[in-house]
């Protein structure tokens, strides 16, 4: 099923003439050539189109302008956020005057409200505004987390359809997803991180690239079927994809991503001890690159991976079709409370989303073995 605001929505720059006045022409131009080239929509005033520094009057002749260049070709989502929840719903206001089809809002900058202030802001703004709504959370610009217990919250409200997540967390996307329903949104907010989440269950991208590659962004990152994305072998090893790693035929992988730094040697170890083997991959800047791992999944015919940064690959290397069944060995800290009943685990919790299906959970010394599968398998 499609989302509500399809798979890919630009977030639009904002072109300026030489004076430094907006060229609403330009931006009318822009906005139905990224139309044309993929996006299924377009974000108005976000804050990649400068929106801190128009005026009330700015914003809403752009969302005019957008509006009518794309007339019922694309969506138009209004760029609403700010740190003053009265400004937040006047915007809402100039984005429904100008039939905006929806609002992108950010949490509230530079205050750092509390969860319960983040929660009321959005619930104040989205009672009092007609517009569906897609959260925005963004902390490395915020200065504020706004926690997946607070996005859960904001999801059974009716208007609130989805969410942005660009915290660079695929543990805080996969609690959001385990949280929320079905009918919840959640839209990748930074390109790099695009095919992890959607491998994870995210429906789409709020992307900027898409100003130059809208359409093999459409193409090749967001079918959600990962397997017609990977399906050429060559694509997957192409580009040197596999260059400074060594490929063994081992069992095991080891993922080393965003908690790389602080690895668990003793953990390792104990894993060792009970006969599991470990392929390390390079992560230079901190990040694992997706399509190398899998690469190694298939040179190596590689079943089992030891997960360091959540669900991130589970979803891909099954959905893929690189394996038809998928053993992950997954730290107890990383399912969230010990109280948290099993089958809230998050790859039990994916059964709906991505159709994923836990067979077996093990003991094996400090961590859970998590046998996981597509659909019957």
């Amino acid at each position: 099923m499609t989302p509500r605001f399809g798979r890919v929505l630009t977030a639009m720059v904002t072109p300026f003439k030489d004076d430094l006045s907006m060229d609403f022409d330009r931006a009318g131009e822009l906005a139905l050539a990224l139309i044309e080239s993929g996006s299924d929509g377009v974000v108005v005033a976000g804050t990649t189109g400068e929106s801190a520094t128009l005026n009330m009057a700015e914003h809403g002749e752009l969302f005019r302008v957008i509006r009518d260049a794309v007339g019922s070709r694309g969506l138009v989502i209004g760029g609403t956020g700010g740190n003053s929840t009265a400004e937040c719903l006047e915007l809402c206001h100039y984005a429904e005057k100008a039939g905006c089809d929806g609002a992108l809002i950010v949490a509230p900058y530079y205050n750092k409200p509390s969860q319960e202030g983040i929660y009321q802001h959005f619930r104040h703004v989205a009672e009092r505004t007609g517009l569906p709504i897609l959260l925005y959370n963004i902390p490395g610009r915020c200065a504020v987390n706004m926690e997946p217990s607070t996005t859960a919250r904001l999801a059974e409200i009716q208007n609130i359809i989805g969410i942005k997540e660009a915290a660079g967390s695929m543990d805080q996307v996969t609690d959001i997803i385990a949280r929320t329903g079905a009918d919840f949104a959640v839209y990748s907010g930074d390109d790099s991180l695009t095919l992890p989440m959607l491998s994870i269950g995210a429906v789409g991208v709020v992307s900027v690239a898409a100003h130059l590659a809208g359409a093999q962004i459409l193409e090749h990152g967001l079918a959600l079927e990962l397997g017609e994305f990977l399906e050429d072998g060559e694509e997957v090893l192409d580009g040197g994809a596999l260059a400074g790693a060594q490929v063994q035929d081992v069992p095991v992988a080891l993922l080393e991503g965003e908690q790389a730094a602080a690895r668990d040697v003793a953990r390792e170890r104990a894993l060792a001890d009970a006969g599991v083997t470990l392929l390390h991959l390079p992560a230079p800047d901190g990040r694992v690159d997706l399509r190398a791992l899998l690469a190694h999944l298939a040179v190596a015919q590689c079943n089992e991976v030891l997960v360091e940064a959540g669900a991130t690959l589970a979803g891909a290397a099954l959905r893929a079709g690189l394996v038809d069944e998928l053993i992950i060995y997954m730290a107890p800290t990383l399912m969230g409370s010990a109280a948290r009943p099993l089958l809230d685990l998050p790859f039990a919790s994916m059964d709906e989303k991505l159709g994923l299906q836990i067979s077996d959970i093990t003991a094996v010394g400090s961590d859970w073995r998590i046998t996981a599968s597509v659909g019957g398998g």
